[in-house]
């Protein structure tokens, strides 16, 4: 199971997957499995992904990648 950067970055900003969820109306299974890479968001979900982590939409791409395993929170 491979942890997409979007866990990360929510590690990082001390938000819980639940505070996730609530904000684009979401599951906090559907948010793990974003997260997991289990399941891919919807394009409305996309947007309102990079508007709660104030990403630029050309970034999404490196967003849900897989983070730099140098990093210990992965």
């Amino acid at each position: 199971m491979r942890i997409l950067k979007m866990r990360q970055e929510r590690i990082k900003r001390g938000w819980k997957q639940s505070y996730v969820s609530e904000r684009i109306g979401l599951t906090q299974t559907a948010i793990h499995d974003i997260e997991t890479g289990e399941r891919r968001p919807s394009f409305n979900v996309l947007l309102k992904l990079c508007k709660l982590f104030e990403i630029e939409h050309g970034e999404i791409e490196q967003f849900f990648s897989e983070p730099d395993n140098n990093n210990p929170q992965s």
